[in-house]
């Protein structure tokens, strides 16, 4: 990754490049009937990654899959010894369904990207590149 790209006052340059998933890139000209597009994702201290879904459940799911939300899953421990109406809050996100506080997540749904990230996102489709560190 070569450009810096601002979406709503986060920084998001080369030093993010391995949280920028390129795993479902389809661009705004493509057929799309599932509306894939691009979910950034952020927390109380910044930017956390971002990846390509049709919707947020799976959006959420790929983050959790790619270990990108590791910082707000719940031990097990702790989860034992929340109360009931603490655990009605958790997320059960990703393959194995693991509890998630995502009290502290922010997520911006981005549609029209940058000429500089369109670059960079057909970049790493055409070398099938997992993100944007390994173009």
């Amino acid at each position: 990754m070569r450009y810096t790209w601002k979406v709503e006052g986060m920084v998001i340059g080369p030093k993010n490049a391995e949280k920028i998933l390129a795993n479902n890139v389809i661009f705004i000209w493509e057929f799309n009937p599932h509306k894939v597009h691009l979910f950034v994702f952020n927390d109380q201290y910044g930017f956390i990654g971002a990846v390509w879904a049709g919707n947020l459940q799976d959006a959420l799911d790929e983050m959790v899959d790619n270990d990108l939300l590791d910082s707000m899953m719940i031990d097990a421990k702790e989860y034992d010894k929340m109360s009931k109406e603490e655990q009605d809050g958790v997320a059960y996100l990703g393959n194995a369904s693991e509890p998630f506080d995502l009290t502290y997540i922010g997520v911006k749904e981005v549609w029209n990207l940058p000429v500089e990230m369109i670059a960079e996102f057909a970049e790493a489709r055409g070398a099938n590149a997992a993100n944007l560190d390994l173009i």
